[in-house]
Order: C-alpha cells, then sequence, then structure tokens
C-alpha cells in the first residue's frame, strides 16, 4: 500500500488470479470487465450466489463482495450503468449517497493549475461518461457545484471549449508532420518535417525544377530516373506531387 509499483503487482495477480478462476469455473459469466480489483460482470440470476461462493474459496486472501442491480441500474466505480426494458444500457455519471460536491475553492491560495484542474475534471468526466440525453444535467450540475464552490461557470465554459474538438477540418499541409509523395515509377518518398508541411513540398518542388539533388532525395530519385529513362530514349515528365498524412 502506498507504493507506486503496488497497482502494477495488483494488476498481475488479478490478471492470473481470475485467468484460472474463469477456466475452471462451473459458472461461467456472460461478461467479465475488471478494473484493478473492481469487476462488472454479467451472470445468470441463478449462478450469481453458486459463483461468489466458489470465488470466495480459491485463495485464503482473497474475499469478494457483491452488489447486484436494482431497479434496473448498477454503479461501478464512478459510472451509473442503467438497464432498460428492452435491454439496452446507458450510462450517467454516478455520485454516492454521501457525496458533499465539495472541491478545492476557488480562492484557495493554491498553484492556478490545481484550482483549474477542477472544472477540467468534472466536464471531462460529463463528456466522458454520460450519454447524450443525461450530458445537460450533468452540466448543469457541474455548474451548481463549480458556482458553489467559488468558481465563475464563464470561465467553465472555456474549459469545455477546450475540451471539445472543433467540427472543422484544420489543413493538415498548414502542421508539422509526416509526408508521401508518390512517383510514377511505383516507388514513394516518406519524409518528415518539423516545419510545416506544405512549406517542406515547395522546397523538394523547387529541387526537382532545378534539379538540385543537395537538399531533396526526391529530387535526387527524380534525376535518376530522367537518366535512366533518357538512355531507354523514353522522354522524362514532370508529374505534380501529392501528400497523405
Amino acid at each position: 500500500m502506498g507504493s507506486p509499483i503496488a497497482p502494477v503487482v495488483t494488476n498481475i495477480f488479478m490478471e492470473e488470479f481470475e485467468r484460472k478462476a474463469l477456466e475452471n469455473s462451473p459458472y461461467k459469466p456472460k461478461r467479465w470487465w475488471r478494473y484493478v480489483d473492481d469487476v462488472f460482470a454479467v451472470v445468470a440470476d441463478s449462478d450469481v450466489n453458486p459463483l461468489l461462493a466458489y470465488l470466495n474459496e480459491l485463495h485464503p486472501k482473497i474475499k469478494f463482495t457483491i452488489e447486484k442491480e436494482s431497479e434496473g441500474a448498477l454503479p461501478f466505480l464512478d459510472e451509473l450503468v442503467m438497464r432498460d426494458q428492452n435491454g439496452h444500457l446507458s450510462h450517467k455519471v454516478y455520485r454516492k449517497a454521501t457525496h458533499t460536491d465539495r472541491y478545492l475553492q476557488a480562492g484557495s491560495h493554491l498553484h492556478p493549475a490545481h484550482l483549474s484542474s477542477v472544472p477540467r475534471a468534472l466536464i471531462n468526466r460529463a463528456l466522458r461518461l454520460c450519454d447524450p440525453q443525461y450530458l445537460q444535467g450533468e452540466l448543469r450540475h457541474v455548474r451548481h457545484v463549480l458556482e458553489r464552490n467559488g468558481y465563475g461557470w464563464r470561465q467553465s465554459q472555456r474549459q469545455i471549449r477546450n475540451v471539445l474538438r472543433s467540427p472543422k477540418d484544420k489543413d493538415p499541409l498548414g502542421n508539422p508532420g509526416v509526408y508521401e509523395i508518390p512517383c510514377d515509377c511505383g516507388k514513394s518518398y516518406i519524409g518528415e518535417t518539423g516545419r510545416n508541411v506544405s512549406t517542406r513540398l515547395l522546397e523538394h518542388i523547387r529541387s526537382v525544377k532545378k534539379m538540385e539533388c543537395s537538399n531533396s532525395a526526391v529530387a535526387e530519385h527524380a534525376l535518376d530516373t530522367v537518366c535512366v529513362t533518357a538512355k531507354n530514349g523514353a522522354r522524362a515528365h514532370a508529374r505534380g506531387v501529392t501528400t497523405r498524412l
């Protein structure tokens, strides 16, 4: 407990434990998902208690407890999983009945990064865990909680804009990255640049036109191709440069 390696050791142990347990179990869960030592399982109602007794007999120091769904709902970590009459699942943020909604006060004398992590964490959790029909309700709750803890909602709205991706696609050529230049011969050149891709492509184009090989492997390949085709009596020709990111 308290050691940084403890979760890793725990996970290794649990992986081996559950592998042997599920392979040899006479009661097979339909689904079994685990996060460290918390398990979400789908089990036939008649097999729940026998499966629990079986698991608790496997190791003298490993004992399981269970919580069954109530009125079609079951909490798992900080998420509430709900099942409707048709068997469809939906999800939203779960809070225990004893949860106080008290967080770091906005006026606390702490580093701004620590304070800004409060609205960011709450908003991120809402966006990641809530299905669309529950998202607005959760964001309204988050707004109320943040205001009670001294945070301005307008500032928190900026946090939402930072989390959400822009619906407009940005020009990939206007950023650093990896690019590909195909050739008529069937080969292609893969390059990487820390500058804008479009800038590097223009340099390749200029080098090809001037047949300067010192700064462009593409121009060097084009020159070799021209020499080969000239020997064969073929006419060299130029083609456009395309990219794929």
